[in-house]
């Protein structure tokens, strides 16, 4: 979308309520929300900074910076769901073709947004299949329909079946997408 309220301002700002750092334009990033760190540069339209722009080079600096700033936090995120033990789930679980790669701002969240739909259509509460302590699968535990009881239990017997291949450790729990990544928390053995 492009802001007819010129000149923009293209600035890096700390969002207050997750304490991560971006670039973006002043007029999307209110003070309050974010908390300002500095103007990165002024353009005349707010049209998207592609490799071709003028201010492409200050755009990526403010990226780097932002990233940099973000690292330590990304660290403290990671500790402390490990310290909580909770189990990174690879964004190319069950995926070979693509790499994944963080946004410009160092997070891992759309990534690990877009697995946990890729995996379980969103759903939160799932099975998850470890081998040697590594997460191998991850299924949702309801059904993409709704299942007589009788069903639901065929449907049931038939996910275990497929995730036993992975692994013989099957936990129920919870999938948490984060900034650091996918994240399964466990709560009981399936």
């Amino acid at each position: 979308m492009v802001n007819a309220k010129l000149p923009n301002l293209l600035v890096l700002r700390r969002d207050t309520a997750t304490g991560f750092y971006t670039v973006g334009w002043d007029s999307d990033m209110p003070i309050g929300r974010f908390t300002h760190i500095e103007v990165v540069c002024q353009t005349t339209s707010s049209e998207p900074i592609v490799p071709e722009h003028e201010f492409f080079a200050e755009y990526t600096a403010a990226c780097r910076k932002a990233c940099n700033l973000n690292a330590p936090i990304l660290e403290i995120q990671i500790q402390e769901a490990m310290a909580k033990g909770w189990l990174a789930v690879p964004l190319d679980l069950q995926r070979s073709t693509q790499t994944i790669s963080p946004d410009p701002f160092g997070s891992q969240q759309i990534n690990a947004m877009q697995t946990r739909h890729r995996l379980c259509g969103n759903q939160v509460q799932v099975w998850c299949v470890l081998a040697a302590g590594v997460v191998m699968d991850v299924r949702a535990c309801e059904p993409p329909r709704k299942m007589e009881p009788v069903e639901f239990h065929v449907w049931q017997h038939q996910q275990h079946q497929q995730m036993r291949q992975y692994g013989e450790e099957i936990l129920h729990g919870q999938l948490i997408a984060q900034e650091s990544g996918l994240w399964f928390r466990p709560g009981t053995t399936a």
